[in-house]
């Protein structure tokens, strides 16, 4: 009776570690608004990528300097140092996202798809042709990466 009681108390205690143990998944929001991003030019995984003709954003100029920060209320802000880029004109600099729709806004009108959300890399894209402008000299997205 002793070693069945030792064996199940034994079992239980066993038990509990591996529950009590499990990770918990960290929430995209938390990811997204847990540092600062910035530009990057190595996609750190391909196979997240749109379907179809790509080309990666250009990181040039002022540009590269640009740093992102995402609030949780949906709204994310690029901040430049040296304020003379494009992106600090009024009413591009503050922006919005949706996570539950996976939709990235630059500016007031341009959605883009949130491709991926990980500590790696944030990735999202732009449909740049479509059946609107069928040049077959464009690529089908932009893709733009910030780590």
């Amino acid at each position: 009776m002793k070693k069945r009681l030792s064996f199940i108390i034994a079992l239980v205690i066993i038990c509990t570690f591996f529950v009590g143990c499990k990770k918990d998944k960290e929430e995209p929001i938390d990811i997204l608004t847990s540092k600062t991003w910035k530009r990057a030019t190595v996609d750190k995984n391909p196979s997240t990528n749109p379907k179809g003709s790509i080309k990666y954003f250009e990181i040039s100029g002022c540009v590269k300097d640009d740093v992102f920060y995402f609030y949780n209320n949906g709204t994310y802000e690029i901040k430049n140092p040296d304020g003379t880029c494009a992106t600090q004109i009024s009413g591009f600099n503050i922006s919005k996202y949706n996570l539950n729709s996976n939709e990235f806004y630059v500016g007031n009108s341009s959605a883009g798809t949130i491709a991926e959300i990980s500590k790696k890399q944030l990735k999202f894209y732009f449909k740049i042709r479509g059946s609107q402008s069928p040049d077959q000299g464009l690529p089908d997205y932009l893709v733009m990466i910030l780590e």
